[in-house]
């Protein structure tokens, strides 16, 4: 008895200690505005647009608030990602590259009251498999598009067309400079209708060397931290 109750105290450390080990970095996108722990970046609408560039400039800023990676350079932090509705879908897509880029597994997304929820990245790859694109226009309401018809983008709809393609991974398209939370939304949706893939980065595959470049500025922090910069 007295050894059961030891190993079960053993267990309970053990997960309490991987449970602290997962660190929380806060960060939000309020309009052009980007913070992270509290640090605020103005980058102008022009930045956004091109999130093929600009997810370097995120990625500097992002850096040095993550904790050193393991082994595989994957690091134990969820960024907790706050937007507001003029938040542009083109910062949101440079942050989740940066992220991915820096070893980042997951994201917590809020927006205004409604829940969060978390999103693993990168998400799923469009050009492997079956796939068909989603169009996500935003406005008053969220819109799509089917043979030049725009619609009111509902989970019903979501479902419906999970339910005609179960085995396709559907790729989210929204333009940079519509509003974030639109395509964010539309995620949701299509993860809560459980569709086989959700694409959602539209930026290229970065390239194992672009990877380890953006990775390094970090590495360099992590070995000086802990006594000196040799390998």
């Amino acid at each position: 008895m007295k050894q059961n109750l030891c190993a079960a105290t053993f267990l309970l450390l053990v997960l309490t200690n991987a449970i602290r080990a997962e660190e929380h970095v806060p960060i939000s996108i309020q309009g052009e505005t980007l913070s992270i722990n509290g640090g605020a970046t103005k980058l102008g609408a022009t930045h956004w647009a091109i999130p093929d560039e600009s997810w370097r400039t995120v990625g500097e800023l992002l850096k040095t608030a993550l904790p050193p990676g393991n082994k595989e350079g994957v690091r134990p932090v969820v960024l907790d990602l706050s937007v507001d509705r003029k938040a542009p879908w083109g910062a949101v897509e440079a942050l989740f590259t940066a992220a991915y880029a820096l070893g980042v597994p997951k994201v917590r997304v809020q927006f205004e009251k409604e829940p969060a929820w978390e999103l693993a990245l990168p998400g799923a790859d469009a050009t492997v498999g079956a796939s068909v694109e989603l169009p996500v226009y935003s406005g008053e309401k969220i819109l799509t598009e089917n043979g030049g018809k725009k619609m009111e983008l509902t989970a019903a709809l979501l479902q419906s067309l999970v339910k005609q393609q179960p085995k396709a991974t559907v790729s989210v398209k929204s333009s940079h400079a519509a509003q974030a939370w639109a395509a964010l939304t539309a995620i949701r949706m299509l993860r809560e209708a459980k569709a086989a893939g959700v694409a959602f980065m539209t930026v290229r595959k970065l390239t194992a060397e672009e990877i380890k470049d953006a990775q390094q500025g970090k590495d360099t922090i992590d070995r000086a931290l802990n006594g000196g910069l040799n390998p």
